[in-house]
């Protein structure tokens, strides 16, 4: 067992979902009560992201994620994949909207792919709501979106699996699907993980910001396989550009998990796999003294409207000389 690949995988997540939890600190610094029609005040250098949102408004966004892999012995890999999604305003009411989201146009590099891999992906739909001012709520269809991933994930490890002849390999195979298949059943893995790009998309959505006001916390972002314990992290949160004479502004979020936690939700994560696939393992050995870090960033421009423009987030997991880079964007091409 690769006990890096295990404890790297732990932790190869987005921080979007954080962010829901993360920012309402900010409407205690400054009040979005009265909501004006202008998001961006030149005047005071402040910016409320409140999304104006109409009936049936739509539009379409590219997705991109790319992950960079580097392993203690030197080998890379880069795995890609990108599609497009249509957001779409499909109620709207005093207090709320409710939002899809459709999904076509994928392409995947250096992943196993199949046509039944292909027409489950096509059929991914999100449908989720807000409160009035943009600030995701809940996943409507959550029950649809994880019967879809579940699909998903057994046709992935089948394809895996059939590149093998090892009745060893396929026993193993088997033990990961049902420790797999039990974590991402959960609603707290659907929303913290298989929705990524929607919680990235309302990262800032719903908060207020003032040029040159930094702010630094301590906040609890989700732990997707043990959700009972969250990890602590360090924030810092600012306005980076306000582009009054374009109608959008730039905010910024950096992120750092705690170490310790890391270490001791790697140890549990390594020995909950062992145990599944029948192994023993020496957790001192896989984990002590090893250096884990968890690092990530986000960075939106948002428009008047609390559209988002352009989103990137990156984040950055090591253990010893073992990395992983994900980048993720979404750009509005329609």
């Amino acid at each position: 067992m690769k006990h890096f690949s295990l404890a790297l995988h732990l932790y190869n997540t987005q921080y979007a979902q954080v962010m829901k939890i993360r920012l309402t600190l900010l409407s205690i610094l400054f009040s979005i009560a009265s909501i004006a029609n202008a998001q961006i005040n030149t005047a005071d250098s402040t910016v409320q992201i409140i999304s104006y949102w109409d009936l049936n408004e739509s539009h379409v966004y590219e997705i991109n994620q790319i992950t960079n892999s580097k392993e203690s012995d030197n080998t890379a890999k880069i795995d890609s994949i990108s599609m497009k999604a249509k957001v779409t305003v499909i109620d709207s009411t005093a207090t709320s909207y409710t939002v899809t989201w459709e999904f076509s146009d994928y392409n995947v590099r250096e992943s196993a792919f199949s046509p039944q891999l292909e027409m489950l992906l096509k059929a991914r739909k999100i449908v989720y709501k807000t409160n009035e001012l943009g600030v995701f709520e809940d996943l409507l269809n959550w029950e649809e979106v994880r019967d879809n991933l579940i699909a998903r994930t057994k046709e992935s490890i089948a394809i895996v699996g059939g590149e093998y002849d090892s009745e060893e390999f396929r026993e193993n195979m088997d033990k990961v699907m049902s420790s797999t298949l039990q974590t991402i059943s959960t609603k707290e893995y659907i929303l913290n993980k298989e929705i990524e790009p929607v919680q990235l998309f309302h990262t800032f959505i719903g908060s207020a910001f003032k040029l040159g006001e930094i702010i630094e916390s301590e906040i609890q972002t989700p732990n997707n396989y043990f959700p009972d314990k969250p990890f602590n992290a360090q924030v810092t949160l600012y306005l980076d550009t306000i582009a009054a004479e374009d109608n959008y502004s730039v905010i910024r979020y950096d992120q750092m998990v705690d170490q310790e936690q890391l270490t001791t939700a790697a140890r549990d994560f390594i020995a909950q796999m062992a145990e599944s696939m029948g192994q023993e393992i020496d957790l001192d050995e896989a984990i002590n003294e090893r250096q884990l870090e968890h690092k990530s960033s986000v960075a939106a421009a948002i428009d008047n409207w609390g559209w988002p423009l352009y989103i990137e987030s990156r984040t950055k997991v090591k253990f010893d000389s073992n990395e992983k880079t994900v980048i993720m964007t979404i750009q509005m091409i329609e």
